[in-house]
């Protein structure tokens, strides 16, 4: 369920930067609510379980391409 909601606050927050607008941000308070509900964390505590688990993922998944042989370089 926390992973679900994650993976959609990334995909707005992606869309938000990239289109802008009032109705992203209405979509992240909302999943943020969602998340603060399922894990009973406050708004600050529910934005740094987030970070937490976006950073656990994004360690995870260079971990994986790198042991593919795939290039980590950037530029």
């Amino acid at each position: 369920m926390h992973e679900h909601i994650i993976n959609q606050i990334v995909i707005t927050v992606g869309q938000w930067g990239k289109f802008g607008g009032v109705e992203y941000e209405h979509r992240f308070e909302s999943l943020l609510g969602q998340l603060q509900k399922a894990t009973g964390l406050d708004h600050e505590g529910a934005v740094r379980f987030i970070e937490r688990q976006v950073g656990i993922t994004a360690r995870k998944r260079f971990r994986e391409l790198k042991g593919n042989g795939c290039s980590t370089k950037t530029g």
